[in-house]
């Protein structure tokens, strides 16, 4: 058994000296502590004190004759100068602090008869006391304005709109400290970043802007600014004088209400689409197509051929040969659409089934902000989202059937085309990029080292080809 020696120093810290000492100087801090905690509660009430008398003294040293005569009324005084005597019914009578009680008849003193009617007024309709309604506005005006000083009332006349909202914690600027720390630029953002929240946060927001510009689409005025939600965030401003960039149903912030019984397909998406520029009164345009967007766009352009000026596709595939690897798991479940298959793309619409996507394929995926999986992941988990995701990669067979008229519209209208295209896209592949050149002779593609959502990290570069394009095409 081990010999435990170490208890038995002296100069141990554990020893039952320095343990008593600990508790003793732990007992005289703590009252210390009481001690400056009452001294302190007290000079604040003290404090409190004072202010209240000089308050209640500027108050009174501020009141009108009327108000004066009123108090001393209230407390049994006569005019000034007669503070030793009071006047009840008709005799007055002398304070006995003056030490000396003589009685002044004013005339005789009618017994006061419980069975008869008192009249309290009767001195007002003697005429002894005389007041105007003007006189009474005036009071009450006073007090008005003394309340208005006052911070609560301050702070409640704000609120109803009658006052700037100042509390006595206010900085003369009207800064608060973090506005004082952050500076003007952190601010600037703070600001930004507050806005953007709140545009995301209302899902007709976008559509409001939309309907609300619909003067200025007419008129051909250009837009400013237009900020779409999701990975469209990194899209110019700038790039085209009017940008218009809805949600298909079943993505973003669109909502479709249940009793529409909507059906998600790109059918109805194209559809949809249309209703949507028509709503704008939009009769020229270019597309920018990209994922679900390219069979969207270019089924619009089946139906209205002579509104198409120009098409942009950002991975966007019309071809065969563009589809991936991706695609063979969900060809079983267009070949076979058993629930097993079904549950067998599920994983797709999972949080890393979301993620993988946007970084698989990238030069510098840890570059790309988290928000953007984060953004699409969380609305993917609204109620029935999933199985809408899901019914779509079925319904997309439609859009592999639809290919070779796409590729026919193309051959035939020739529209001048930029294909941008992630080469290491695993979705669509860099061959369905070159495969516009062969239905389009001038077809411009280009391939940049980035994967699917290309835009996330290589918008500016992005920026410039499509600058250079439609300057070329004179759009």
């Amino acid at each position: 058994m081990p010999i435990k020696l170490l208890v038995h120093k002296s100069w141990h810290v554990y020893s039952a000296e320095n343990i008593a000492k600990v508790k003793r100087d732990e007992a005289k801090a703590r009252g210390e502590e009481e001690e400056s905690d009452r001294r302190s509660m007290l000079a604040d009430s003290e404090a409190r004190l004072d202010r209240m008398r000089k308050k209640r003294k500027k108050d009174h040293d501020g009141k009108g004759e009327g108000e004066k005569a009123l108090d001393r009324q209230l407390k049994g005084l006569g005019p000034p100068g007669a503070d030793d005597e009071r006047e009840v019914g008709g005799t007055v009578i002398i304070r006995p602090d003056k030490g000396k009680a003589k009685e002044a008849e004013a005339g005789p003193a009618a017994p006061l008869d419980p069975g008869k009617h008192i009249n309290f007024w009767s001195e007002f309709e003697a005429g002894a006391v005389k007041t105007t309604s003007a006189d009474h506005e005036a009071a009450l005006q006073k007090v008005i304005e003394k309340e208005k000083m006052d911070e609560y009332t301050k702070m409640y006349l704000a609120k109803k709109g009658e006052g700037d909202m100042r509390g006595w914690y206010a900085r003369e600027d009207l800064k608060t400290d973090r506005e004082v720390k952050e500076g003007v630029e952190g601010n600037l953002e703070r600001a930004y970043k507050d806005g953007e929240h709140k545009r995301l946060a209302d899902p007709l927001a976008l559509m409001n802007s939309f309907l609300k510009r619909r003067k200025d689409v007419l008129s051909g005025a250009p837009i400013s600014r237009l900020p779409p939600p999701s990975s469209r965030d990194r899209y110019p401003i700038d790039v085209l004088s009017l940008i218009q960039a809805p949600d298909l149903p079943g993505f973003g912030f669109t909502v479709v209400p249940e009793e529409r019984k909507y059906a998600y397909t790109f059918a109805n998406f194209a559809k949809t689409v249309e209703a949507f520029v028509d709503a704008l009164s939009l009769d020229k345009y270019a597309i920018y197509i990209f994922d679900y967007g390219a069979p969207t766009g270019l089924r619009l352009a089946l139906s209205r051929p002579d509104s198409i000026t120009a098409i942009i596709s950002q991975n966007g595939n019309a071809f065969e040969e563009g589809l991936g690897d991706f695609w063979d798991t969900i060809a079983k479940y267009w070949d076979d659409p058993t629930q097993a298959n079904r549950d067998s793309i599920r994983p797709l619409t999972t949080f890393e089934g979301t993620k993988t996507q946007y970084v698989t394929g990238e030069s510098s995926p840890s570059t790309i902000p988290p928000e953007t999986w984060w953004l699409d992941w969380t609305l993917l988990q609204r109620p029935g989202i999933v199985d809408i995701q899901l019914d779509i990669f079925y319904d997309y067979r439609t859009n592999v059937d639809l290919y070779p008229t796409f590729q026919k519209y193309l051959s035939e209208r020739q529209p001048p085309l930029l294909a941008v295209w992630g080469k290491n896209d695993v979705i669509f592949v860099p061959a369905g990029a070159e495969k516009f050149k062969t239905v389009l002779k001038d077809a411009e593609v280009h391939l940049i080292d980035a994967g699917h959502f290309a835009l996330e990290n290589h918008h500016e570069e992005i920026i410039k080809l499509i600058r250079a394009f439609l300057a070329k095409k004179g759009i």
